[in-house]
């Protein structure tokens, strides 16, 4: 019982309370607020103005310009044009035409009648002369056939299209390519590279290699 009534008591306390800051809220806002009272503003006294004289301009006298002495400019003399020169001019001397004689006719023989010149009777000779004054001369079909039936005679290894090859293609400073052989035999690139190659071994050629092809010169036979 003591219990409650002290929980009784505190909690009716706290309620007033919360009243009391509630009607504080709510109720403060209705009271008149105090205007303050406006004083008035201090009227400040006008100063006096203190007016300057204004200065006139002076009137400036102009200045004259100082002209400049007058330079005495010799004016040029009239230049006489120069007397034309009479001129002669060339007489042209007409030579008269030669006369034909007319020869009397001999006995029997015809009269010779007059033809006169024109530009097809002498035609003008143009002289071409070339780089290598002499045409390298090599061997004939008949020597050539002999070279390459001896070769083969001396030679047993060689075949019949080396030989023929060779008799036709062994001067000496020339340079000879497999694309040669093909064309002259009419056989396959591999059979024409075979071929020169075994030229090369068998002492004919020497072989060379010139930039991405081979090139075969003959060698010297004693």
């Amino acid at each position: 019982d003591l219990t409650e009534s002290i929980a009784t008591d505190l909690l009716d306390r706290i309620v007033n309370a919360e009243m009391v800051t509630v009607k504080t809220e709510f109720y403060e806002a209705e009271k008149p607020v105090a205007k303050p009272v406006e004083q008035p503003l201090p009227v400040e006294t006008p100063k006096p103005v203190v007016v300057q004289p204004v200065e006139q301009p002076r009137m400036v006298e102009a200045v004259k310009p100082v002209e400049a002495p007058k330079s005495v400019v010799e004016q040029p003399k009239a230049v006489e044009p120069p007397k034309p020169v009479a001129v002669e001019k060339p007489k042209l001397e007409i030579k008269p035409e030669p006369s034909i004689v007319e020869s009397k006719p001999t006995s029997g023989a015809p009269i010779p009648e007059y033809e006169p010149s024109s530009p097809t009777t002498n035609p003008i000779n143009y002289e071409m002369r070339v780089a290598i004054p002499t045409m390298p001369v090599g061997l004939d079909e008949k020597d050539a056939a002999r070279i390459e039936e001896n070769l083969l005679e001396i030679n047993p290894r060689l075949k019949k299209g080396e030989a023929y090859f060779y008799a036709r293609h062994c001067t000496i400073g020339k340079y000879y390519t497999i694309a040669q052989y093909k064309k002259n035999l009419d056989c396959a690139y591999e059979t024409a590279r075979t071929s020169m190659d075994h030229l090369v071994y068998e002492g004919y050629y020497r072989k060379e290699m010139l930039k991405n092809k081979f090139i075969y010169t003959p060698i010297p036979r004693r």
